[in-house]
């Protein structure tokens, strides 16, 4: 009886329950506006259920359509169908699974319904438009509604919790999310969305970073003093940044970024870095550059962590500040210069591009000097209190995190 309640509780609680609602909330994005289409003279919201049922054939964008093109527009019904029938199919196996003896895990195929039904969103927005802007108008504005934002954001969150469960290890997650996960969303952002809905990549940036977290209670519950470990050193990240606003790029966020890595592990430095980004903008300003801000400060505190993990950063003082300045300038420094040269439409030659560069590089001199310089004051202090409350209360062990894993 209690293993069985144990069951419950674990499928309840479980990353499969996750990507279960997400599929149900891309199935009620079905009926809400996918798509936005604008021309010189009306504009027109489209559902899922529109293409599928042919209503967008005859609406009033439809009919603007030459007679020769009423049978590619067959390929949209297609796609679209065949997006809602992949999703439901992923519901369904979903939903199939006996609870006592867990003997019917259907989460690959879950997967890959799901990646199918993702393919589907983004080949049936790029196809409308292609035929839009070739036999309508070339100026014709076209972009994702709500309710097709919506629906990518739940397809991601499902195929990412899927893949969370398959994976064992937390570093390994973290690596394939970091390096593979948050850039593509980072990318879909700033060239599909044109840097619009950069809210919005922003919560599924943060929603990325904590899946390896959440690996840890996928087969225990959660414990209070693990969340308000991250959240501490976030804040105190947070606060030093707004004490030192009125000093442009001399803040001491990157130390403690680094310091947090150094002691509780790289996939919970990349989440402390991503956080302390999102939040402190909240004072700073929020923007395009917040995804590629969190980007930055998460690299750098995943980076930290793993090479205090396989013993190539050690905690000397010297070299740790070294470390933090040559960070600030190669990794923060480079990438935030980059997405400068990637959002301004008036770059064109390689001149201009190493211009950007040029001038960012004192910008980028001055917070590395502070990162070396708070590094100096508050590495061996920060860090011989966060290994005092990581040691003793258990948490952050990476081989009792395995083993728990294992069981």
């Amino acid at each position: 009886m209690q293993a069985e309640l144990s069951d419950k509780i674990n499928e309840r609680a479980g990353l499969r329950q996750w990507a279960r609602t997400a599929l149900i909330v891309a199935a009620v994005c079905f009926a809400m506006p996918f798509s936005h289409i604008q021309t010189g003279e009306f504009e027109a919201t489209f559902s899922l259920w529109q293409f599928a049922a042919s209503a967008f054939r005859y609406s009033d964008i439809g009919y603007l359509f030459p007679e020769s093109v009423s049978s590619m527009l067959i390929v949209s019904r297609v796609l679209a169908w065949t997006l809602m029938v992949f999703v439901a199919l992923g519901l369904v196996m979903l939903f199939n699974r006996n609870r006592a003896t867990k003997t019917k895990d259907n989460s690959v195929w879950v997967m890959v319904f799901s990646v199918i039904a993702l393919i589907c969103v983004f080949a049936l927005y790029f196809y409308v438009s292609y035929l839009i802007r070739t036999y309508i108008d070339e100026k014709v504005l076209i972009s994702f509604a709500a309710g097709g934002l919506a629906l990518i954001a739940a397809l991601v969150v499902a195929i990412l919790c899927l893949v969370v469960k398959m994976v064992n290890s937390r570093t390994a997650l973290a690596a394939m999310l970091i390096f593979i996960a948050i850039p593509l969303t980072i990318i879909f952002g700033s060239l599909l969305l044109e840097n619009r809905k950069y809210f919005f990549i922003s919560v599924l940036v943060i929603f990325e970073t904590m899946l390896p977290f959440f690996l840890i209670f996928e087969n225990r519950r959660p414990e209070a003093r693990e969340l308000v470990l991250i959240s501490v050193v976030a804040a105190i990240a947070v606060i030093g940044r707004a004490v030192f606003f009125m000093v442009p790029n001399f803040k001491p966020i990157t130390a403690i970024i680094i310091i947090a890595g150094a002691c509780i592990g790289p996939d919970d430095g990349f989440l402390t870095g991503a956080m302390t980004a999102f939040v402190s903008n909240f004072f700073f300003g929020q923007g395009p550059w917040t995804p590629w801000q969190m980007f930055s400060f998460g690299i750098i505190g995943f980076l930290t962590g793993l090479l205090f993990r396989k013993g190539i950063l050690t905690r000397r003082k010297l070299p740790l500040c070294i470390y933090g300045a040559a960070v600030s300038i190669l990794i923060y420094g480079f990438l935030m210069d980059t997405y400068t040269v990637l959002s301004l439409d008036f770059v064109s030659s390689k001149a201009e591009v190493l211009a950007i560069y040029a001038s960012g590089f004192p910008v980028n001199c001055v917070h590395a000097v502070a990162t070396f310089t708070f590094l100096f004051f508050l590495s061996k202090p920060m860090i011989e209190k966060l290994d005092r409350v990581r040691i003793k209360y258990g948490m952050m062990d990476p081989d009792k995190e395995e083993e728990v894993r294992e069981e």
